[in-house]
């Protein structure tokens, strides 16, 4: 019973591996065979790609994608050491031991390694930066704001242009006061004296007429 439940549980461990993995990469098959008890070659396949697709992990140098560098068992252990370390990073603790995987044994911690490593990749853990930099409309609202700024600042101008039109009327007023009444002054007296020599003249004119009538009778 104990050998059907391992069974069942590394079953449903392998599906959820295919289902994360599998919205990931297209290659390698995520063959249940495979993920049964995985080869040190299928697993570095799987990084490989994901690494490609995802840029996670991001640790990995050109180096650690050739499968040829990893023959002898102490250079598989330290690739996966590498590879546990970075996925743990980003998506928590994980049970697997690089021996156990190197070895065969423990299928259900390498699948759980596997679901972490898809998880780790979604996360934007990875090279793969560049859409995270699409979140550029932030900007946006900052000319909204000195829009804002600059309406405040318009109502300024008019409030410092009645300042400008006081003085000028008060520059203009005293000068032609002065001018005017010492120019009326002059006129009144020009005509006041003209007019007592106009009864004069007509006085004479009247006394020689009647003489002249007179002397006529």
């Amino acid at each position: 019973q104990r050998a059907k439940m391992a069974d069942d549980a590394l079953a449903a461990s392998i599906a959820e591996t295919q289902k994360v993995l599998g919205a990931i990469i297209q290659k390698p098959k995520l063959s249940d065979s495979l993920l049964k008890k995985p080869p040190f070659r299928f697993l570095h396949d799987i990084v490989t790609e994901v690494k490609k697709v995802t840029g996670f992990p991001s640790n990995l140098t050109d180096h650690d994608l050739d499968s040829g560098n990893f023959k002898d068992k102490d250079s598989k252990v330290a690739y996966l050491n590498k590879i546990i370390g970075a996925v743990q990073d980003s998506a928590g603790p994980l049970a697997v031991k690089p021996l156990k995987i190197v070895a065969g044994l423990e299928p259900e911690n390498t699948n759980a390694l596997l679901q972490a490593l898809a998880k780790a990749s979604k996360s934007g853990g990875g090279d793969a930066a560049p859409p995270a930099e699409k979140p550029k409309p932030a900007p946006a609202p900052a000319p909204a704001e000195e829009k804002k700024e600059e309406k405040r600042a318009a109502p300024a101008p008019p409030a410092e242009a009645p300042k400008q039109e006081r003085p000028k009327p008060k520059a203009e007023e005293p000068a032609p006061p002065p001018a005017e009444p010492a120019a009326a002054q002059q006129a009144e007296g020009e005509d006041g004296g003209g007019g007592e020599d106009r009864p004069h003249k007509s006085k004479g004119a009247r006394s020689r007429k009647a003489s002249q009538g007179q002397e006529g009778g």
